[in-house]
């Protein structure tokens, strides 16, 4: 089974009045993973461990990671 979503990302231009412009895109959810980081704090450095949804663009078949609040699924279908 796969399910095909709706992927809202930041464009890199601003509206006319200064906000940020959002584009939703379509991508088959491949599957989650971990991302993980270090995060410097007033006590030092701390790793960091956080879910990722790794996605197929439905368009051009690139390979992108994104946080699952990004996603919204439409709908899932049995892959033969």
């Amino acid at each position: 089974m796969r399910s095909l979503v709706e992927v809202t990302v930041e464009k890199d231009d601003l509206d006319d009045k200064g906000d940020i412009v959002y584009e939703k895109k379509k991508a088959w959810l491949l599957h989650f993973g971990l991302d993980n980081t270090l995060v410097e704090t007033k006590h030092g450095v701390v790793p960091v461990s956080y879910t990722i949804a790794i996605c197929e663009d439905i368009e051009t078949g690139q390979i992108f990671c994104y946080r699952p609040e990004q996603l919204k699924i439409l709908s899932r279908e049995i892959k033969k």
